[in-house]
C-alpha cells in the first residue's frame, strides 16, 4: 500500500542523496578545486531564495599550510601508529557488502585496535562468523578489552561450539537468551567503547554474527 510521502521528510531524503552527489563529485574534481566547487554550491544555494542569504557568509576559505594537515592519533615514541577505520565519526556509514564498499568484517577489527570496550547484541552466533573475528577479538581480550555478548537461541541457529569458543577469550562475558516465545530483534547493535566515551562508535545492523 502506498501512502502520500510526509513533507517533513524531504529534506532529509533529498539531504542524503545529495551528500552522495557532492561527495563524488568532490573526489573526481583535482584537489587543489574541491573548496571552489564547494563554494560554488554554497553560492548557487545562496542565490536561490532571498531567504538563504546567509549563506554567503558560509563560504570556505581554502586552508593554510598548517590547517593541511590533521591530527589523528597521540601515542608514545616508538609506539606503532594504530590502523584506523575508512568509516567516519561524524557522519553514519551504510555498510551493503558491495564491491567498493567498506566491509563491515574489516570495520569491526580496525574498531578493535583502539576500543576499550565491545558489546555485541546478536541473535545468534555462527563459526563462520566467529572464525573471521576471532583473532582480532582474541588480540583485543588478551591486552584487556573487555567483550560483552548477549545472543539468543532463536531458531536453534546458534553454534554451541561457536559460543564456547567466545567463552574462552579472557575477559568476555557472554549471555544467551532462552526465550523461544518472542522472535527475536531485527536489529542488532554493536557498541565499542574507548578512552573517550563521547566519540564511540555504534554499529546498527540488519545481521548476525556469521559470514554469507
Amino acid at each position: 500500500q502506498l501512502f502520500p510521502l510526509d513533507q517533513n521528510l524531504v529534506p532529509d531524503y533529498l539531504t542524503r542523496t545529495l551528500a552522495e552527489h557532492i561527495k563524488q563529485s568532490l573526489k573526481i574534481v583535482p584537489a587543489e578545486q574541491r573548496y571552489h566547487l564547494a563554494n560554488q554550491i554554497i553560492s548557487t544555494l545562496s542565490t536561490f531564495d532571498n531567504e538563504l542569504d546567509f549563506l554567503n557568509e558560509k563560504q570556505l576559505p581554502p586552508p593554510n599550510e598548517a590547517e593541511k594537515n590533521l591530527l589523528k592519533e597521540i601515542y608514545n615514541e616508538g609506539n606503532t601508529p594504530k590502523k584506523t577505520p575508512s568509516t567516519s565519526l561524524s557522519f553514519p556509514s551504510l555498510f551493503t557488502g558491495a564491491s567498493g564498499s567498506p566491509q563491515l568484517g574489516k570495520e569491526l577489527e580496525l574498531e578493535l585496535e583502539s576500543a576499550d570496550k565491545m558489546d555485541m547484541l546478536v541473535s545468534f552466533i555462527k563459526n563462520a562468523g566467529t572464525n573471521l573475528l576471532f583473532p582480532a577479538l582474541k588480540k583485543f581480550t588478551e591486552r584487556g578489552g573487555k567483550l560483552r555478548i548477549i545472543t539468543t537461541t532463536y531458531l536453534g541457529a546458534s553454534d554451541p561450539t561457536a559460543i564456547q569458543k567466545l567463552k574462552s577469550l579472557k575477559n568476555t562475558e557472554i549471555k544467551v537468551s532462552y526465550d523461544t516465545k518472542h522472535s527475536a530483534s531485527t536489529q542488532k547493535p554493536i557498541l565499542f567503547t574507548g578512552t573517550l566515551d563521547s566519540l564511540a562508535p555504534i554499529l546498527v545492523l540488519r545481521t548476525y554474527l556469521t559470514r554469507r
